[in-house]
C-alpha cells in the first residue's frame, strides 16, 4: 500500500521477471486504476492463437498469515502478437475480507510482450488462533488471448498466531502420607495439600483425564479423583478434586513392623520368595532382585550397602523361575534363569551371595553358575539346602529328543560344581506319566530326601505330581510305589508350594479350577502321607479348596495359592492372591492340622491385604523365630510395580 491508500500490483519478485507492468488498484473497491498498458480494444473475430494464453504460474499458494502481501505470477505463453489482457478477481472461501483485502482489476501484455506480471494479494493479519483458511484468484474475460489451465490460484492463509493455553488444576485434600502423583493425559506431576495445577496448559476443545500416578505412602492411602474429566473451554480449569483416605490399620498387621505392618520398596519389581535368618532378619528375592530387611521391616543397610542388589539373572518368561535359600554359614543363594543364546538357550542359573551381599568368588564364576541339561530350554524354580551345605535345584528341561518337558534337578558342590554322586554327572530328569512335567517347588523332609512339586500337564489338563527323589538323585520306590503320586483336582490344578511336615506328609499348595467348566480358580491345598497316599486325616480325602470372597460385595472370583509354610504347632499358613471385583489383594488362610480353617484368624480363617486399591499378588511366607507371619509379594501403585512385605501379629 502507498500513500494514497492503494495496493500495487506488477513489481517483478524474481530474476528473469523484468519491466513489470504496473496495475494499480484501489483498495478493497476492484475499481480500476492507472493502468500502465492499455487495455486492448478487443478482438472482433476472437481469440488470436498467435497472441498466446494467459494463466497463472502455479494453481496453488501458501502465504503465513504475518507475510503481508504475496505475489501471484500471470504468464503469457505460447505466442506474443497483439496487446491482450484479462481480468483478476479474487472470491471468499473460508478467508474472508477479515482475512485479506479483495483482487479485482485488469492485467494487460502490449504486442510481442511475454514478460508475466505480478498480482500482489494482501492478507490482513490478526491475533486470533484459528484454523487455515483458503481463498481463490482467478483470471477471466480474455481479451485477444486465450485462457490457460491454470486459470485459478487457490491461496491458503497459515495461521502462526501463538495458541491461547489454558491450566488444568484444583485441590488436594486429605493428603497424609508422601509420593502423591498426578497425571493429565500424559503429564504428570507430584501434589501435595492444596492447590495444583499442571504446567503444561491445553488448548480451547481438547479433553483433559485427570487420574493418580501413583497413590500416597507412609502412611498408605487412598486418593481418588472427581471432576477430572471434561473438554477445555476458552478458560481454566479449577474443579478438580483429589481427596486423600487413609483406611484404619489392619488389627491383624503388626504396627511394629515397616508403616502399619507393611513395607514397599519401589524399584526392585515383585518379591517372589522369602527366607529368614536365624536372627530375623529377612532375605526376600524377585526377578532380577534381591533384598533383606530388618526384622522390624527397615532396609539391612548392613547389606549390599542400601540393603538391595540386582541379581543379573532373571525369572523367566512369566517372571515366576526365582528362589532363595540360606546355607549353614550365612550365605545366601538365589536361583532363576540365564539365557546363554544359540549356544544353550535359556539354562539353570545359581548365584551365592555372601552374608554381607557380594557375590561369592569362591562360587562358580564371580558367584554364578549355570547349567545346561540338553541345549535347550531349562529354568530353574526352587532351591533347597541340605544339612552338609550342598545345594539342590529344582525346576524343567527340554528332553534330549526336544519331544518333551521334563522334571530337572540339579546338586552343587559348596564350590559351585555338580555333584557327581547325585543322578547323572550331577543331574536327573523325570517324566510324569509321559506328559510335559514342571518341578515348580522342591524341599527336603527330615531324612535328607528331596521332595518336588510338578505341574503334570497331559492332554486333559494339568494335574499335581509329586515325586520324592533318594539322597542320590533315585526316585524313592517306596513312595507311592514308584516315587511319584499324582493327584487330579476338578477340572484341573497346579502346585506352587510344597512344605513337609514334622511327620514327613506332604503338603502341596496350588491353584484348582472349579468342576464346573469356565469356572473360578480356588486356592488348593493336598497333603499326601509319608507313602505317598492321600492323607484322609486332611479334610477327609486329602484336599481342600479356599474361596475368598470379595469383602465388599462377597462376590468370589479367582485366588490362586502361591507358597505355604508350616507352624510349630501344625498350623499351614497359606499365601496367595484375592482377585476382587476391582483389583486384586493379598490372600492369607490358616488351616489347622487337619485342613480346617482357623476361625482365630483373619476373617473366619481368611485374610486379605490391601496395599494401594489396585493390584497385589502374596507369593511367599515365611515363619520368624518368634513366631511371627511375615508374606511377600507384588503391589502396583496405579501402574508400578513395588516390592512388598506384611508382618503379622499372629
Amino acid at each position: 500500500m502507498d500513500g494514497s491508500g492503494k495496493w500495487r500490483v506488477g513489481a517483478a519478485i524474481a530474476a528473469g521477471v523484468c519491466a513489470l507492468s504496473v496495475m494499480t488498484l484501489s483498495a478493497g473497491t476492484g475499481q480500476e486504476q492507472d493502468v500502465a498498458a492499455s487495455d486492448p480494444a478487443g478482438c472482433e473475430s476472437g481469440p488470436d492463437p498467435a497472441a498466446g494464453n494467459l494463466q497463472f504460474s502455479t494453481i496453488s499458494l501458501t502465504v503465513a498469515e504475518s507475510a503481508g502481501d504475496r505475489a501471484l505470477l500471470v504468464i503469457r505463453d505460447g505466442g506474443g502478437a497483439g496487446p491482450v489482457s484479462a481480468t483478476v478477481t479474487s472470491a471468499d472461501g473460508t478467508a474472508t475480507v477479515d482475512d485479506y483485502l479483495p483482487v479485482a482489476g485488469t492485467v494487460s501484455f502490449p504486442d510481442g510482450d511475454e514478460t508475466a506480471r505480478v498480482v500482489r494479494v494482501p492478507i490482513v493479519p490478526d491475533l486470533l488462533h484459528e484454523a487455515d483458511e483458503t481463498f481463490t484468484v482467478t483470471l477471466s474475460d480474455p481479451s485477444c488471448a486465450t485462457i490457460g489451465t491454470r486459470a485459478e490460484v487457490q491461496v491458503t492463509i497459515i495461521d502462526d498466531d501463538p495458541e491461547t493455553r489454558f491450566s488444568v488444576g484444583g485441590t488436594v485434600t486429605g493428603l497424609q502420607g508422601s509420593g502423591l502423583v498426578l497425571r493429565n493425559v500424559v503429564d504428570d506431576i507430584p501434589a501435595s495439600n492444596g492447590s495444583f495445577a499442571f504446567p503444561a496448559g491445553l488448548v480451547s476443545a481438547s479433553d483433559y483425564a485427570v487420574t493418580v500416578r501413583a497413590q500416597p505412602v507412609d502412611p498408605d492411602q487412598t486418593c481418588s479423583v472427581s471432576n477430572g474429566n471434561g473438554v477445555i473451554a476458552d478458560m481454566d480449569v479449577t474443579d478438580v478434586a483429589v481427596d486423600c483416605v487413609t483406611l484404619p490399620p489392619d488389627a491383624h498387621l503388626d504396627p511394629a513392623f515397616g508403616t502399619d505392618g507393611k513395607v514397599t520398596t519401589p524399584g526392585l519389581g515383585g518379591a517372589e520368595t522369602v527366607a529368614i535368618q536365624p536372627d530375623g532378619k529377612i532375605v526376600a528375592a524377585g526377578p532380577s532382585s534381591l533384598a533383606r530387611y530388618n526384622s522390624d521391616g527397615t532396609p539391612d543397610s548392613s547389606f549390599a550397602e542400601t540393603g538391595s542388589l540386582r541379581t543379573g539373572i532373571s525369572a523367566g518368561f512369566l517372571g515366576d523361575a526365582c528362589d532363595v535359600a540360606l546355607q549353614p554359614d550365612g550365605s545366601i543363594v538365589v536361583v532363576g534363569v540365564k539365557d546363554n543364546g544359540s549356544a544353550t538357550g535359556e539354562d539353570f542359573a545359581v548365584q551365592r551371595y555372601t552374608a554381607s551381599g557380594t557375590a561369592d568368588p569362591n562360587f562358580g564364576t564371580g558367584g554364578t553358575v549355570t547349567t545346561d541339561f540338553n541345549g535347550s530350554t531349562d529354568r530353574a524354580y526352587a532351591v533347597a539346602v541340605q544339612s552338609d551345605g550342598k545345594i539342590v535345584v529344582a525346576g524343567h528341561a527340554t528332553n534330549a529328543a526336544r519331544t518333551g518337558i521334563d522334571i530337572a534337578l540339579a546338586r552343587y558342590t559348596s564350590d559351585g560344581s555338580l555333584d557327581p554322586s547325585f543322578g547323572t554327572a550331577g543331574r536327573v530328569a523325570t517324566t510324569i506319566q509321559g506328559a510335559a512335567s514342571f518341578g515348580f517347588a522342591a524341599t527336603l523332609d527330615h531324612q535328607g530326601r528331596i521332595v518336588v512339586a510338578a505341574r503334570v500337564s497331559a492332554g486333559g489338563g494339568d494335574e499335581i505330581g509329586v515325586a520324592r527323589y533318594g539322597a542320590d538323585g533315585v526316585l524313592d520306590q517306596s513312595f507311592d510305589d514308584d516315587g511319584i503320586a499324582v493327584t487330579a483336582f476338578g477340572l484341573g490344578a497346579i502346585p506352587h508350594g510344597v512344605a513337609v511336615d514334622d511327620q514327613d506328609r506332604i503338603v502341596v499348595v496350588g491353584q484348582s479350577q472349579s468342576t464346573v467348566p469356565g469356572g473360578r480358580s480356588d486356592i488348593v491345598l493336598v497333603r499326601f502321607d509319608a507313602a505317598g497316599r492321600l492323607d484322609t486325616a486332611f479334610d477327609g480325602d486329602g484336599l481342600v479348596t479356599t474361596d475368598f470372597p470379595d469383602p465388599a460385595t462377597g462376590t468370589s472370583h479367582d485366588e490362586f495359592g502361591r507358597d505355604l509354610a508350616l507352624q510349630s504347632d501344625g498350623g499351614i499358613v497359606v499365601a496367595g492372591v484375592a482377585q476382587l471385583d476391582r483389583g486384586a489383594d493379598f490372600a492369607l488362610a490358616r488351616h489347622h492340622s487337619d485342613g480346617s480353617l482357623d476361625p482365630s484368624f483373619g476373617d473366619a480363617g481368611r485374610l486379605t491385604v490391601d496395599f494401594h486399591a489396585g493390584f497385589d499378588s502374596g507369593r511367599d511366607v515365611a515363619i520368624q523365630p518368634d513366631g511371627g507371619i511375615v508374606a511377600v509379594g507384588s503391589a502396583t501403585n496405579v501402574s508400578t510395580q513395588e516390592f512388598t512385605l506384611i508382618r503379622l501379629t499372629q
